[in-house]
């Protein structure tokens, strides 16, 4: 399981792409849907391991990935 203690390790977004955990958040609502249909869902924000554009994945299907230790914050 992917807690806040993993941030700065690299993890597995379930889909086999690997990147580096920035956040954890249990309570995340996504500000693009309408206020009425948004709902709190507990997911990953991850960043590709040599920079770019992060990216939000359900925190269920992270996982760490091998080699994951890539020294903390």
């Amino acid at each position: 399981m992917i807690t806040p203690a993993d941030v700065g390790r690299r993890v597995d977004d379930g889909t086999g792409r690997v990147g580096v955990l920035r956040e954890v958040m249990r309570d995340y609502e996504d500000p693009a849907e309408p206020p009425l249909r948004r709902r709190k869902r507990a997911v990953a924000f991850l960043r590709p391991e040599d920079g770019g554009k992060e990216w939000i994945v359900p925190l269920e299907d992270v996982t760490r990935a091998e080699g994951a230790d890539t020294g903390g914050r």
